[in-house]
């Protein structure tokens, strides 16, 4: 009895091993990628002329985990953006935004993926306070490395 115990020990030790080894394989390759991705964005934002910039600050924002952080949005076509996002705690963040108003009151959605956030959706609406000043409330979903699940959006933004 005592040999089995500790047989099946072992094997959940080198499962929570493996375990480990392949998950840390997946934060490496998902680093690397966010890497490329955030070099092609800095590198896009020089040779683009279309560049909103904002700083944001709140329980988090419509482009990622950030309690405070600073974005880059490049208009794609119609209300579709590109962003990259540097941020605390989300560190970084990259992904696709619709705005039905950009500059004033509208719907944000929002999809994306960083370092400390391997992926995020969002819905919110965006109210403007006065010139370039906006609130964002709204809700989002979350997949972090210390777990998943939805998480309130209030935000106060300036774009410049």
């Amino acid at each position: 009895m005592f040999r089995l115990d500790q047989r099946e020990n072992k094997c959940s030790d080198r499962l929570n091993v493996r375990t480990r080894a392949r998950f840390l394989q997946l934060a490496i390759s998902i680093a690397v990628v966010n890497c490329l991705f955030l070099s092609a964005a800095c590198f896009a934002e020089s040779r683009h002329d279309d560049i909103y910039k904002s700083f944001h600050f709140g329980t988090f924002s419509s482009t990622g985990a950030d309690l405070v952080g600073y974005r880059t949005i490049s208009p794609i076509v119609g209300g579709i953006y590109s962003y990259y996002s540097f941020g605390i705690p989300s560190i970084a963040s990259v992904g696709l935004s619709f705005y039905e108003n950009y500059r004033g009151d509208g719907i944000i959605l929002t999809g994306g993926y960083g370092v400390a956030t391997l992926f995020n959706a969002s819905a919110s609406y965006q109210w403007k306070i006065k010139r370039d000043h906006f609130i964002e409330v709204g809700a989002g979903y979350g997949l972090l490395f210390e777990g998943q699940g939805f998480i309130p959006i209030i935000s106060y933004v300036i774009h410049r």
